[in-house]
Order: C-alpha cells, then sequence, then structure tokens
C-alpha cells in the first residue's frame, strides 16, 4: 500500500485519496513543466486539500502521468491540434475520475 505523510503528519492512503473520519479532502489536478535539453515535460500530479484546512494548502498523492514536448513548439504554441487535444483530455478525465464521475 502507498502511503503518505502530509505536511499536518496525519497518514493519507494515497491509493484510496481516504482522509481520516470526518474530514472531507478535495482532489485536483496540478501540471508543471520540466525543462529537460530541448525537451519539455508537462507532469500532471494528483493533489488533495482538507476541507478542514480551508484548502490552503494543497499536497500531492500520486503522479497521474507526463508527457514529453519539444521545448521550441511549445514555447511558441506549436503543438498539433492532437497533442492539445491529449493534453485537455487527460485532464479532464483526470478531474473526473479523481472525483467519481466518470459513468
Amino acid at each position: 500500500m502507498n502511503n503518505e505523510t502530509g505536511s499536518d503528519g496525519k497518514v493519507w492512503d494515497a491509493q484510496r485519496r481516504a482522509a481520516p473520519k470526518g474530514e472531507i479532502r478535495v482532489k485536483g489536478v496540478v501540471a508543471y513543466l520540466e525543462e529537460q535539453g530541448d525537451q519539455t515535460r508537462l507532469t500532471y500530479d494528483d493533489v488533495a486539500c482538507s476541507t478542514e484546512s480551508g484548502c490552503t494548502s494543497w499536497e500531492k498523492t500520486i503522479l497521474y502521468t507526463s508527457a514529453k514536448y519539444p521545448s521550441r513548439r511549445l514555447a511558441t504554441l506549436s503543438l498539433t491540434k492532437e497533442q492539445y487535444a491529449e493534453i485537455g483530455e487527460n485532464l479532464v478525465m483526470r478531474l473526473l475520475a479523481l472525483n467519481g464521475k466518470i459513468e
């Protein structure tokens, strides 16, 4: 089982994304870029926060996915329509899955 300790010292079960009894966890996805020479990696991580804390601090729960793109094409917004569609599709699918909304 994959458990992680949050900044509050509580252990979260990253597989079930469970919260201690009585707490509500808000789940989301964060995206960031990592330069790797002439390639740039776009990475998505799952994140969660506790409504008990007012969601002022988000914690990474698990890596979702990543993809590499040529840095120059990414910087000049020259990816293909299919690549942009894949980026958006990955984001929306993951948000739906995290929040139990896929039928």
